[in-house]
């Protein structure tokens, strides 16, 4: 499996078919499941990189791969938070992450965007979907103020270079 948004393999996916965990990628993407009736088969699969995908109505063939490229639905865009002036670097922090220091207020008030951090514990943004996002982020803060800000960004922050 891999994803749709980034072409990369889907790491830490869990298969699951009529409510069970029936298998798991490995670093590549790849998994192997045991099917007694191969037709007509619906899976719900997670990953952090892509959240919850549902894929229904698969058809395998005994001893087939398959290459499976799946997408996220990401909640976020560049072009629409631009517009309304709301622009926001996405953020991993969890439960146990540290705050956001006074540098890192400064440092939104000064580049005019916010660190932004959608969900609690059990439900954050897709991973591609950030990183894809962020990206664009810093692309736009490249072209406005040069490479400067680099130095003073939260170094937590997922996807930039």
């Amino acid at each position: 499996m891999i994803s749709a948004l980034t072409n990369k393999p889907i790491r830490s996916g869990f298969i699951e078919k009529d409510g069970k965990m029936i298998a798991g990628t490995d670093t590549l993407g790849y998994f192997e499941i045991e099917l007694d009736n191969p037709d007509n088969i619906n899976l719900i699969i997670y990953s952090v990189e892509l959240g919850w995908v549902f894929s229904e109505n698969l058809y395998f063939k005994k001893d087939e791969i398959l290459l499976i490229k799946l997408e996220a639905e990401c909640p976020y865009s560049f072009q629409k938070d631009m517009a309304i002036d709301s622009i926001k670097l996405l953020t991993r922090f969890g439960a146990f992450s540290s705050l956001l220091t006074k540098k890192d207020h400064r440092f939104e008030k000064k580049y005019h965007l916010f660190y932004y951090n959608d969900g609690g514990c059990t439900d954050k943004p897709a991973e591609d979907c950030i990183i894809i996002y962020n990206k664009e982020i810093e692309l736009y803060l490249d072209k406005k103020y040069g490479k400067k800000w680099r130095k003073k960004v939260n170094k937590g922050i997922s996807g930039l270079n």
